[in-house]
């Protein structure tokens, strides 16, 4: 019972473990950075913009959201409220964008860079600091499962050399008569 016992808590610590891993790579799948384009870029530099930023080695894939898309998202966001806009048809405030998700969020300060060097790109969000608690969680979760599964795997070889100990021990008289 006590090395069933030692190994479920084992088992049970593993899949916990692997699960929180598991989370900890999709939240850094989610990060992303946000590149806003000129004003006055039409739409053919946009797509030549979009194209540059895909052929950044760190980027995964890219959504350009036009200024229209961004003011009817902008209206959704609003909900009921959305009518405060009305005053402003045909004025589109809001700029162009792309939002580009990273193969390595570890590397988003240098791909922010290059994007930020494309012509006609204003600014680039980076979200530096929540890609860094995400890196920092990341980095936390994984060596902190490696210490405590070494930890439980040397309590769990412990309990069962000394389960197999007492056994040996309470049957000392039978196994000196075989």
């Amino acid at each position: 019972i006590t090395v069933t016992c030692a190994l479920f808590l084992f088992g049970a610590f593993l899949l916990f473990i692997l699960n929180l891993n598991s989370i900890s790579k999709q939240i850094e799948s989610q990060c992303e950075l946000q590149a806003y384009i000129n004003m006055d870029a039409t739409e053919q530099q946009q797509q030549v913009i979009f194209n540059e930023i895909l052929k950044i080695d760190n980027v995964a894939g890219a959504e350009l959201e036009t200024k229209e898309q961004a003011l009817n998202n902008f209206k959704k966001q609003l909900g009921d409220h959305a009518g405060v806009l009305e005053g402003l048809e045909g004025q589109n405030f809001l700029r162009s964008s792309i939002k580009v998700t990273l193969n390595d969020i570890r590397d988003s300060e240098e791909t922010a860079n290059a994007i930020s060097n494309i012509s006609n790109v204003d600014e680039v969000k980076n979200r530096e600091g929540v890609v860094q608690k995400v890196i920092n969680f990341a980095d936390i979760v994984e060596k902190g499962s490696i210490i405590a599964m070494i930890i439980l795997l040397i309590i769990s070889i412990f309990i069962i050399k000394n389960t197999i100990k007492l056994s040996v021990f309470a049957r000392e008289k039978e196994l000196h008569i075989m």
